[in-house]
């Protein structure tokens, strides 16, 4: 018998760095070093949808009445090569909740949108550059057109979770998914979300609840994945009573009630 062929796809991490590909053994090995790394600060990766889950982008010329000076929470640009004149606005509370989040995840943009479309809004929400860094990736960096994947980001998937508005573009990792409500702005113009009852707010308790979870695992030596938490779990982290309405990618479609009572029914499931 001939020696044995094995055919190794590389992933492209252009985004991250300009040029970088990556061997599926390679991004295995650096998912493994990166878990350990976030583990050692106490930190978990968050994936986050931009249009309709961060903020709004539409056309100017559909809302030619608004008038943007003096909000910081909108804008008005043209991309290079661009005719048209977009309007973007942010989801209420979207800063705070960048803040917060980062402080438990290391945070990455995953966006449908074109690459350049992704630099200048994630500019405007992060004009620091205090969140992403150069994680930002865009359609170009898909591997499935249409679809986004976890293949092109190098952290284990057991530590990743993926807040975005709509489930079908995640064939694959339903399990890591939760689903936030559409953010639709320019369609209710003048209607606006509660900062402090609002979809991003909600998600947030949500997010801190599971981040805490998980770690009381793993100082409790027992294996963790933000998957088993999300899905078996997710009565535990919903919780009964609260606010918003974030959700699993759960058969049963419920939604979440985060409330205080979240790690003491952990505790109790972990003992019975």
């Amino acid at each position: 018998m001939g020696e044995e062929i094995r055919v190794t796809k590389s992933i492209s991490f252009d985004y991250l760095v300009e040029g970088l590909e990556m061997s599926c053994d390679e991004v295995e090995r650096v998912r493994d070093i990166q878990l350990r790394n976030l583990q050692s600060r106490r930190k978990l990766c968050l994936v986050l949808d931009l249009d309709h889950t961060l903020l709004h982008t539409d056309d100017f010329r559909q809302n030619p009445n608004i008038d943007v000076l003096g909000h910081d929470d909108m804008f008005e640009w043209k991309g290079m090569g661009m005719e048209k004149v977009y309007i973007t606005k942010l989801r209420p509370f979207v800063r705070n909740f960048l803040e917060e989040a980062s402080e438990m995840f290391e945070l990455y943009v995953y966006t449908m949108g074109s690459r350049n479309y992704a630099h200048i809004v994630t500019d405007f929400l992060d004009p620091e550059g205090l969140y992403f860094g150069n994680r930002i990736i865009s359609r170009e960096d898909c591997t499935t057109p249409g679809q986004k994947g976890l293949d092109v980001v190098p952290v284990e998937p057991s530590a990743v979770v993926i807040l975005d508005d709509t489930e079908s573009v995640w064939k694959g990792y339903f399990a890591n998914l939760i689903l936030v409500e559409k953010y639709d702005y320019f369609s209710n113009v003048g209607l606006d979300e509660s900062e402090e009852e609002g979809e991003l707010s909600c998600a947030l308790e949500v997010l801190t609840k599971l981040h805490s979870v998980y770690f009381e695992w793993y100082d409790s030596f027992i294996d963790c994945d933000v998957r088993e938490l999300i899905h078996t779990h997710w009565e535990e982290i919903q919780g009964q009573q609260g606010l918003g309405t974030c959700s699993s990618h759960m058969e049963s479609g419920k939604r979440a009630r985060v409330d205080d009572e979240c790690l003491t029914v952990a505790k109790k499931q972990r003992v019975c």
